[in-house]
């Protein structure tokens, strides 16, 4: 379903936050990708807030003697910063931010602004010493916003009002009063945090003089503010693509008529940098520029040797957990005396594989940091949302997708060999004539790092040349 037809209006950017920011771009998120997904039984129910314990406390003193201790890098002058959450793997020297840390590398003045990791194990030694933690900033403003969030509830409330008639009009769906003030909540929190912690970012970018700000997920409405005003204030904004997308995934897409919109050019970042010309023409943003630079991890473990093991995968995507853990129960069943069966679980249902796995002794969980390596030992890998999927293009030899009804409402044009049963799957993997003939080319360009080189060399010549102010 094309939950995008609620934005084709563009009145619903008429309602605005005290600083001038469509609401709407807070609200979006929570609607497109949560709320109605879940009505509709395609996700699983969201998570909810953490509460404050001795973890978090422990975290937040960490956190600041850490920065203490670093307290100097946001006093230098820093050209080049990333913005970004902690996503990596230990390795022999240090913990890698596998997001942005070898880009960060490639120029001794550039500056890492990170979100430290509660969850996961503290990090420790890092491979990157210009790193400084914006957590105690980020989570000090969700705390505040829990309290003080009726201070746009006003205008919330009024484009929920909207929100609520366009849905029960468009898709025939009724909103209880519960979720309305539920969206109503979640959007004034997200509101006053992120608007909040963006000027944070922006007072520190302009006394370290920033000229270019590179942010994961940059296209995220939630980063309306901060892209506006970085802009404004003379900054390129860059997103560096970091996960899967696809033309149905609303997170990464908007309507068209918004797209012509004035106040979302101004709120988008300059500069797409995708891990390969595919990826490009999944989106449906107003970006200035799209770049295809390649994937860090890719150049990093390609090279890989292939090691002929009698390994099936399955890749968790966070939704549906339990569900896919039976599947791969039952091809191990049915196939244990041929077949290894693996279960990697996404960063986000660790805990849910933990409390399911003894329920299902037959599988296996892989927890290598390094999907590369796993990847190196698979014939076959099935998942039903995944990055990994297209990981495997050129490396794993069967690549399959559950066609659920999540992953037909996520893709579109699926390059992928898809199944619906525990039984249709089973004969595809022991087929002898399925598999993927995929141009890996199209997907993943080679030598990231230098390609991101030479393209923040050109930026910089160029200066702010941003054609959407």
């Amino acid at each position: 379903m094309n939950y995008r037809v609620i934005e084709s209006d563009p009145y619903i950017l008429s309602f605005t936050s005290r600083n001038g920011s469509p609401l709407w771009f807070y609200m979006r998120n929570y609607l497109l990708i949560y709320l109605l997904p879940q009505k509709m039984n395609l996700m699983s129910e969201l998570s909810k807030p953490r509460k404050m314990n001795t973890e978090l406390i422990s975290y937040f003193f960490r956190a600041l003697l850490y920065n203490i201790r670093k307290s100097k890098l946001i006093r230098d002058k820093h050209s080049v910063v990333f913005y970004t959450p902690c996503r990596g793997i230990t390795e022999a020297h240090g913990f890698r931010n596998t997001y942005c840390d070898d880009f960060a590398l490639s120029d001794s003045s550039y500056l890492v602004l990170e979100n430290a990791p509660v969850s996961w194990k503290w990090p420790g030694k890092r491979l990157n010493q210009n790193t400084y933690y914006y957590s105690l900033n980020y989570a000090l403003h969700k705390i505040l916003a829990r309290f003080t969030y009726t201070k746009e509830k006003k205008q919330v409330s009024l484009l929920s009002e909207y929100i609520k008639k366009r849905v029960s009009n468009l898709f025939h769906i009724e909103l209880t009063n519960e979720e309305v003030q539920w969206l109503i909540r979640v959007t004034c929190q997200e509101t006053l945090a992120m608007e909040e912690h963006s000027k944070w970012i922006l007072n520190k970018c302009r006394k370290m003089c920033t000229k270019i700000l590179v942010i994961p997920g940059a296209s995220h409405s939630n980063y309306c503010y901060l892209n506006r005003e970085a802009k404004k204030n003379g900054i390129t904004v860059i997103e560096i693509q970091h996960g899967l997308i696809t033309k149905n995934a609303d997170i990464i897409n908007y309507s068209n008529e918004l797209c012509k919109d004035k106040r979302l050019k101004e709120s988008s970042p300059d500069y797409f940098f995708s891990f390969g010309e595919w990826w490009n023409s999944q989106t449906n943003i107003p970006f200035s520029n799209k770049i295809s630079i390649g994937s860090i991890q890719r150049d990093r473990n390609r090279a890989n040797k292939k090691q002929d093991e009698e390994l099936i995968l399955f890749i968790g995507g966070g939704n549906k957990t339990e569900e896919l853990f039976k599947l791969a129960d039952f091809v191990a069943g049915k196939l244990k005396e041929k077949y290894k069966v693996m279960f990697r679980p996404h960063p986000i249902e660790r805990n849910a594989v933990e409390e399911i796995r003894h329920s299902y002794s037959s599988v296996e969980i892989d927890y290598n940091e390094n999907v590369y390596e796993t990847l190196s030992r698979c014939k076959s890998i099935i998942g039903e949302a995944s990055t990994v999927l297209y990981e495997a293009i050129g490396i794993v030899n069967k690549i399959f997708v559950w066609n659920t009804s999540y992953a037909k409402s996520l893709f579109q044009d699926i390059p992928f060999q898809k199944f619906e049963t525990g039984t249709e799957l089973l004969d595809l993997l022991e087929s002898t004539d399925v598999s993927n003939v995929i141009k890996e080319s199209l997907f993943w360009q080679n030598n990231a790092v230098h390609n991101f080189i030479n393209c923040i060399k050109n930026i910089e010549l160029k200066g702010n040349n941003n054609v959407n102010s």
